[in-house]
């Protein structure tokens, strides 16, 4: 079997050519079926622990009472997970914190129907 010499900026171009492809194929438009909501939080550190959580603010004009509320509790849930990454060096002081919560439209719209559900 012969071996076939190839230039390597031929090769070159054949490996960008497919990592371009991929990376177009991998691209997704989260905009058109999802939400970004921006919340407000603070966390107030008692002897380096967090003692407590309080989200101040929840930027939607559209959500219903019920609505905001489970995105608030989105936002200490995700404050709890990454906890972690705040707390250290943090004495008896009350951090602010801006989080940008991604939801699917229709996992927002489904939040109301079934608060409407159990309502009946």
């Amino acid at each position: 079997m012969k071996c076939i010499k190839m230039p390597y900026y031929l090769v070159a171009l054949i490996l960008c050519c497919f990592s371009f492809n991929y990376s177009i194929g991998q691209t997704r438009d989260f905009s058109k079926d999802s939400l970004r909501i921006k919340v407000y939080t603070e966390i107030e550190y008692v002897d380096g622990r967090m003692k407590k959580v309080e989200v101040t603010k929840v930027f939607c004009d559209y959500c219903s009472a019920i609505q905001i509320e489970a995105l608030k509790e989105q936002a200490k849930a995700n404050i709890y997970h990454d906890k972690s990454y705040w707390t250290y060096g943090k004495v008896n002081d009350i951090q602010k914190f801006t989080l940008i919560i991604r939801t699917a439209k229709k996992d927002l719209i489904a939040i109301e129907k079934e608060n409407d559900n159990s309502e009946n």
